[in-house]
């Protein structure tokens, strides 16, 4: 994949992803970075090329392309002057195939690049820019985190359980169909077929009780956080307006990991509630917030503005 990336979002879950993975993270400009991405191919492990411009170096172009080619048992591509042998995957009987073990990532920065016909073809290109909604529910799990814990962790939780039913039902269905394409003779008369016709009904009955329950809790977990949305939404909405000031003068600019951090430090800078006092106790800490955060957000782009741009 190719990833369109100007707020780095799409860095940070790939490297969240593929660090387990042993993820060789190289930039184009870096010394030596053809060294690290051919030992990641002869490895197997995932790589990702960071900051890339509308130009690609032409020693991996060979790679972009899937220019591989078998030689007996091993894999090859061109690299510069020299054929690699790389690491391919394995089929269920142990044998190598034609497909690499390996992965590759690259990112840009560039908000609008412009790649050649090439490269957008051998490529898959993947737009993680920011969208105003998009953000909202960025800021809106970061409220919940902050305000209501608990709720974020359930939903999280929810959320990996919901993942790991919908992968059982894939691996049920592969095998109920494994099953099917091998039976020989009479499946009627297959009893061990029977049997697991019958365990796999058992178990996807249990399954979608589960997921019934689950989308029941997800709605009235989501009922819950909707009371924070309007900051959230205040949040995203300056975020926007204040990436648009490089429009007055290009030296105001203004990163999605600087204003989180400042996002952040508002609500922990928001007035507490007096529950003694205030009868609609959440009502009032939702208003906290939202004057937090806009003050807050205020004061920040006020301190690096030109003196002739600030209004007061």
């Amino acid at each position: 994949p190719l990833i369109i990336d100007p707020q780095l979002q799409g860095v940070t879950w790939i490297k969240q992803k593929e660090e387990k993975n042993g993820l060789v993270s190289v930039e184009l400009s870096s010394k030596g970075y053809v060294d690290k991405v051919i030992r990641a191919m002869q490895e197997g492990l995932p790589i990702l090329l960071e900051n890339i411009g509308e130009q690609i170096d032409a020693v991996l172009e060979p790679v972009i392309a899937r220019s591989f080619i078998r030689k007996g048992r091993k894999l090859m591509v061109k690299i510069g002057d020299g054929e690699l042998d790389v690491m391919s995957k394995k089929d269920e009987e142990g044998q190598p195939t034609d497909e690499p073990a390996f992965k590759m990532y690259i990112q840009t920065k560039l908000p609008n690049p412009h790649y050649i016909p090439e490269i957008q073809a051998q490529t898959t290109v993947i737009n993680f820019t920011v969208t105003e909604k998009g953000l909202e529910d960025q800021l809106l799990n970061v409220v919940v985190k902050k305000e209501r814990p608990d709720l974020e962790e359930a939903r999280l939780q929810l959320v990996e359980q919901q993942n790991q039913f919908t992968i059982k039902l894939k691996e049920l269905e592969d095998d109920l169909l494994y099953r099917l394409a091998t039976a020989e003779g009479d499946i009627l008369a297959d009893e061990e077929l029977i049997i697991s016709l019958e365990n796999t009904k058992v178990t996807v009955t249990e399954i979608n009780l589960k997921v019934k329950e689950g989308k029941e809790t997800e709605t009235q977990i989501n009922l819950a956080r909707e009371a924070y949305r309007p900051t959230a939404s205040r949040g995203s909405i300056i975020y926007f307006l204040i990436n648009q000031l490089n429009v007055i003068d290009h030296m105001y600019q203004f990163s999605l990991g600087a204003f989180n951090f400042i996002f952040s430090k508002a609500l922990d800078k928001a007035d507490t509630v007096d529950a003694e006092q205030v009868r609609d106790v959440l009502k009032e800490r939702c208003n906290n917030l939202l004057d937090s955060v806009t003050y807050t957000c205020f004061s920040y782009v006020t301190r690096g503005l030109f003196e002739r741009h600030r209004l007061i």
